[in-house]
């Protein structure tokens, strides 16, 4: 048997029990029956298969740490469609484990027994300070149900970033990452056209003005549509970023196409914070790549040229298109979903305290009564019912998380976060002139400005794509040039 295990190529992380070693197979067997017969009498028979899957992705996880991390880049978008069901949306839980377990395959186990190798750690002190004053956050809200989700969701993705920058990184990985993010990137984006072209009854609808009439608004399978431009910018800087440092002679097809089509798709989610967000990112990429140019002449010609032709697209967008109309909508208090941001922000400062302003409300205290949802419980919870605990999540929802982070934890939350951009941006400052750091600077000022629109930190998968960007960058930028970065899949 040791004989056996010393030759595996994936090697039990299990410790040893007795004097010799436990066989993996039993091991897992008998943590898998514990469990299954626990929820089978606590919960019932679909919390038992539920259970058995749970573990079943566990040893996955455990065992092959690099598969199941790609098998998270494929889900996080597929998830949110099977969040909204009343009967598959446990299934999400799906990626809580292979994060849980990532993080303590990765980094706790390997750190508790000397292993852990260095990794240049770009975020350890505002991620401490950020943990430490949300759970201070949590005490302060009187440790309810509502607060411990919001906690989850702030450290949940944490325990994520530590899992990915300890993963092993070499050009080839990084490589089929990137390729494998661009195929669900493909997908998500067909779903998005299907859902448009045959399920126009699925989307969110947006009123024009003008022309008196219900726009529908892809969102493919996310929530929102707002979550789902997201997720294209994210693509679009990821592909601007490898076309800038692209150095063979020939065009890449592919890629150009996939910019197109997510840019075209961008347009027909019809939300304001994406447009913005998504002009701001390929400015500060744009800023980025031509400061980094070597010939003087190089930089105004190219620069002259895109203030042309952006010129010249922004007005026929404002001319001849619905943009112009919503865009003018933003700034127009009348406005149906204006007045009622409105309203709802002077409920929540009308009922904040100078010391509040301060310290915040604490986690999961911004409810207003123009927000109603689900009343989770422990119990709810611990039985994975996911529905329940996603409307009552819902109802701190702010659609500025500015904002919702001055609420719920103050001045001192908001410097908090500043705090991490910063950091992310200076992360990614060092990264350059790499692919990914070109595309992370983009990311972050189209999230920034998102942020004014959306709880953007607070929403899957857009977290788990800030700390997994995060994590690479803090990897990429151990020194300048590093060969491991994305310039290198060239």
């Amino acid at each position: 048997m040791k004989m056996l295990q010393k030759n595996s190529p994936h090697p039990s992380p299990l410790p040893n029990w007795g004097e010799g070693n436990v066989a993996p197979e039993l091991a897992w067997g008998v943590i898998a029956a514990c469990c299954v017969a626990f929820f089978l009498a606590a919960f019932g028979i679909q919390s038992a298969i539920l259970a058995l899957l749970g573990i079943l992705v566990l040893w996955w996880t455990f065992e092959y740490p690099e598969k199941s991390f790609l098998t998270l880049i494929i889900l996080s978008p597929l998830l949110p469609l099977i969040k909204a069901t009343q009967t598959l949306g446990n299934v999400t839980l799906i990626k809580d484990i292979i994060i849980i377990t990532l993080f303590f395959r990765i980094f706790l186990i390997p750190l508790l027994t000397q292993k852990l190798p260095y990794r240049r750690n770009a975020f350890f002190a505002p991620i401490a300070a950020l943990t430490i004053w949300a759970c201070f956050e949590v005490v302060r809200a009187g440790i309810t149900t509502l607060s411990i989700l919001r906690l989850r969701d702030i450290v949940l993705y944490i325990l994520l970033y530590f899992g990915v920058l300890y993963l092993p990184h070499t050009a080839k990985r990084m490589r089929i990452r990137m390729i494998v993010f661009f195929i669900t990137l493909g997908i998500v984006m067909l779903l998005g056209i299907f859902q448009f072209l045959h399920l126009p009854d699925s989307t969110v609808l947006r009123f024009d003005p003008v022309r008196q009439i219900w726009i529908p608004r892809i969102a493919s399978t996310f929530a929102h549509p707002t979550v789902f431009a997201e997720f294209l910018i994210t693509g679009i800087v990821l592909l601007l970023g490898l076309l800038l440092k692209k150095k063979k002679p020939h065009v890449p097809i592919a890629e150009l196409l996939l910019l197109v089509s997510a840019t075209l798709l961008l347009y027909f989610t019809y939300t304001r914070a994406g447009w913005i967000g998504f002009v701001v990112a390929g400015m500060a990429v744009g800023a980025t790549y031509l400061t980094r140019a070597t010939s003087l002449v190089i930089r105004k010609s190219v620069i002259v040229t895109l203030l042309v032709l952006l010129s010249v697209v922004g007005f026929a967008l404002f001319r001849f298109t619905p943009v112009g109309t919503f865009l003018n909508s933003a700034f127009d208090a009348n406005y149906a979903s204006n007045a009622d941001r409105i309203v709802f922000i002077v409920q929540l400062i009308s009922q904040t305290t100078n010391t509040d302003a301060i310290i915040g409300k604490g986690l999961g205290n911004t409810i207003s009564k123009t927000r109603d949802g689900g009343n989770a419980t422990a119990f709810d919870i611990a039985s994975g019912e996911s529905r329940t605990v996603q409307l009552s999540k819902d109802q701190t929802l702010v659609d500025n998380q500015y904002l919702k982070t001055f609420i719920e934890m103050g001045v001192v939350g908001v410097v908090l976060t500043f705090w991490l951009f910063f950091r992310f941006f200076l992360t990614a400052k060092k990264a350059l002139p790499s692919a990914l750091g070109i595309a992370c600077i983009g990311f972050l000022a189209a999230f920034m400005i998102q942020a004014l629109f959306v709880d953007i930190w607070d929403v899957y998968p857009t977290n788990a794509i800030f700390w997994t960007l995060a994590a690479l960058i803090s990897h990429t930028s151990i020194k300048q040039g590093d060969k491991l970065s994305v310039s290198s899949l060239r």
